[in-house]
């Protein structure tokens, strides 16, 4: 039976700690590169730049809520900035044309109505009860970019054209991954990421770093991988369930790191250290 209870990665030859030194910058570089993917791409599910919590949601559980604007009309606080009922009813009309249709939409009720080009819209104008004009008179005194009203809210919520009003106009359905292809993804990934971790913290093993932090950093990895997996698969039952897959991800992401730097450690600073140490006394 061959005894490695003695073997150190920084006693391996310069050549072996070169090849592992490029194993572990390809394991980086493959993370890397998922977590880019990640970002870009799920990213993108909400139809806004940048990976969000509504973004995991949308992937994972699926989301279906009204317009935003919808939301806020309903509220007491909201409503008062309108002169009248029929600016209301008029507001929520043209919101709900919207409700059969995606998010982000061309060329349906909602624009159209926005838009208001043609002899249909003249009673609506005569009136003042065009969405155009109602959002003009009673929001963009807070809800345009650099107003001096409303505290800022201009800049993070503008109102003043239509690529702007789209943002928040339209009802969200977004629906999750099919089981089909969360079951390709979890058969690909559900085989090959624990296989690359357990070279990567059995290597670890193999250092002279305290046994509490090498056992500890593989058992939290490995935790950290399962809750990430499974939060993938209960998160269409309960959205509850989602935070295990950023908790899951961070919590392996960061032993992985760690359990890299502690090897790179090993084989390129104590060796050094260890020659140092054995160098007689001048």
């Amino acid at each position: 039976m061959i005894d490695l209870s003695h073997l150190r990665l920084g006693q391996l030859g310069f050549g072996v700690r070169v090849g592992l030194t490029v194993f572990l910058a390809m394991i980086a570089a493959g993370y890397g590169a998922g977590a880019w993917y990640i970002v870009h791409h799920v990213g993108q599910k909400d139809g806004e730049p940048g990976l969000s919590w509504l973004d995991l949601e949308a992937t994972y559980h699926g989301v279906d809520k009204p317009a935003e604007m919808l939301t806020v009309l309903e509220r007491p606080e909201h409503r008062a900035y309108l002169t009248s009922e029929a600016e209301h009813e008029a507001l929520v009309k043209w919101l709900r044309g919207g409700d059969q249709g995606e998010r982000i939409g061309g060329g349906d009720a909602v624009e159209a109505d926005y838009v208001a080009d043609g002899p249909q819209y003249e009673a609506a104008e005569e009136a003042g009860l065009l969405p155009y004009d109602i959002l003009k008179a009673r929001c963009l005194s807070c809800h345009a970019p650099g107003a001096a009203q409303g505290g800022g809210v201009g800049n993070q919520i503008p109102l003043h054209d239509f690529p702007s009003v789209k943002r928040f106009a339209y009802r969200k359905k977004l629906e999750p991954l099919s089981p089909e292809i969360l079951a390709v993804s979890s058969h690909t990934h559900f085989l090959s990421i624990p296989t690359f971790a357990l070279l990567v913290f059995g290597l670890l093993l193999l250092t002279g770093w305290p046994r509490f932090l090498r056992h500890g950093l593989f058992a939290l990895a490995f935790l950290g991988l399962a809750a990430d997996f499974a939060g993938m698969w209960l998160s269409r039952v309960d959205r509850a369930y989602l935070a295990l897959i950023p908790g899951g991800g961070a919590v392996f992401g960061g032993c992985l790191g760690l359990a890299m730097l502690a090897m790179l450690l090993e084989m390129w600073i104590s060796p050094y250290l260890r020659g140092a140490r054995q160098e007689p006394p001048a």
